[in-house]
């Protein structure tokens, strides 16, 4: 019999709804995913601090990183915080992680707490506006259960004989299964901690019955049973072997990679994936095990794996092109090493250089698009291995982050340029893709004789970023596609 142990961590997902300005600013980009930790030794809790970002273009990326054992931190500027801001500041929150990580557990604090008149105010509005929302979304879930029994009362032929019928068109199993999830989150509702948390970050008083709440919400056996429950010893040996060298410093594991570190740790193949599946729950890594082309590898290095994320939010066109300057100095500096007698590049071929990456920048901030080799020269601190840049790419494809544009699938392109399409950096116009990638005048575009365009709305119950993983996917079947925000 195996020795078992408790697991003793917990992940807690904090997000920002409003910068809080009270708090010294890091170096760099202040407003970026972060992961960081936090050991409480007296308790002998380890604390792993996911910073999801109050910024809208993040979640598409943010459900990967919500998992069912964290405890989800909602911090919301109450000196700002106005009750008409609610439903796209604290409601649309609650309704996100709702949808992806039912049953969860949040705790609402207010930071900027100032005079105690107003914050009280405030506190009581964003506690009377989430009862409030719970009703309604209560009530919606219910009305969506029983037109969903009512449609599976009919038979199938008379659903399908109208397109205005409910659930026209669906067959009976997949009825089911819309039923048996809208019962599921009927039956699984948020855990919200009430009351909201004042808290000042200048008052070390109010910091610390913060970190007391936290401390005794983890310690509650009811609401986190991972933390408390007994584990098998080998899933903590796999999980230490993750994190040792030389795999520390890779990006991602292979299958062949993972089975003798799971040999090592005691777990046959089988067992390796429930080991996986708990560690990918857990928030410690990401496991794609229903995913074909992912299901054989693991993302472990969470903390370079965000790095890298944040270089595709950063909207900052200075900050891009001395990202790409560098990148092309150090293949440069590579290039000198390899041939010294190599001609150094002159002014003119700087300047030219210089032009191309202000273009591809422009192209990247106005249109989503960028080119292959530019995301390579992007992602040269973090990535070496060409490998790594194809595995990250189709990564970033499974995220609906974006979609290659003119690679046929399975096909090569005989030396053409690989385009990216990076949707969230859409503008309101329709961009001219094409147009852009050619260099030719926007006022010459062709002619398109047929269109198809798509409008669809997604209730609460949708995870966030669901549309655009959906018009990633889709993208291999469309022969002309033109993206716009309306």
């Amino acid at each position: 019999m195996e020795n078992m142990l408790c697991s003793s961590e917990l992940a807690i997902d904090a997000k920002e709804v409003v910068e809080k300005c009270d708090v010294p600013k890091e170096h760099g980009n202040p407003n970026c995913f972060k992961v960081s930790a936090l050991a409480e030794a007296s308790l002998d809790l380890w604390f792993i601090v996911y910073d999801l970002v109050g910024d809208e273009s993040y979640e598409v990326i943010q459900p990967f990183f919500l998992s069912p054992g964290a405890l989800y931190v909602l911090v919301v500027n109450l000196a700002t915080y106005e009750p008409r801001c609610f439903p796209t500041t604290v409601g649309s929150f609650l309704h996100r992680v709702g949808a992806r990580v039912p049953h969860a557990v949040v705790c609402v604090v207010g930071t900027h707490a100032g005079g105690e008149r107003v914050l009280e105010e405030k506190c009581l509005d964003i506690h009377r506006q989430i009862a409030l929302q719970e009703k309604r979304d209560a009530q919606g879930l219910s009305c969506l259960a029983q037109v969903a029994d009512e449609a599976l009362a009919q038979d199938f032929e008379l659903r399908s004989a109208s397109p205005h019928a409910a659930y026209y068109g669906v067959s009976d199993k997949n009825l089911r299964r819309s039923k048996a999830h809208f019962q599921y989150l009927l039956n699984h509702r948020l855990q919200i901690l009430s009351p909201v948390l004042p808290v000042s970050c200048r008052d070390p008083h109010q910091l610390q019955r913060l970190r007391d709440k936290l401390l005794s919400v983890a310690e509650h056996q009811e609401i986190f049973l991972n933390l408390h429950g007994v584990l098998p010893r080998s899933w903590q040996v796999l999980e230490e072997l993750h994190f040792q060298p030389p795999q520390a410093q890779r990006l991602w594991l292979s299958w062949w990679d993972l089975a003798p570190l799971g040999l090592q740790a005691g777990l046959t193949e089988d067992r390796l994936q429930c080991a996986l599946s708990y560690l990918h729950e857990s928030g410690k890594l990401l496991y794609f095990e229903d995913s074909p082309a992912f299901k054989e590898r693991v993302f472990h290095n969470l903390t370079r794996l965000i790095d890298i994320l944040n270089v595709f939010f950063q909207r900052d066109a200075s900050l891009l092109l001395h990202k790409l300057l560098l990148g092309t100095s150090g293949e440069s500096e590579g290039e000198g090493d390899s041939s010294p007698g190599m001609a150094l590049p002159s002014l003119g071929q700087d300047l030219l250089q210089a032009t191309q990456f202000h273009h591809y920048v422009e192209g990247f901030l106005l249109h989503g698009l960028l080119p292959a080799h530019v995301i390579r020269l992007l992602l040269k601190p973090h990535i070496q291995a060409q490998q790594d840049l194809q595995m990250l790419l189709e990564l970033l494809e499974k995220m609906g982050l974006c979609y290659c544009l003119n690679k046929p699938k399975g096909k090569p392109l005989n030396g053409s340029t690989v385009w990216y399409k990076f949707p969230c950096y859409v503008q309101n116009e329709v961009p001219h893709a094409e147009a852009w990638i050619n260099g030719t005048n926007l006022a010459g575009q062709s002619f398109v004789a047929e269109q198809l365009q798509m409008e669809s709305n997604f209730p609460f119950t949708f995870p966030p970023g669901l549309f655009a993983r959906y018009s990633v996917q889709i993208n291999s079947h469309v022969v002309h596609r033109s993206d716009g925000k309306f």
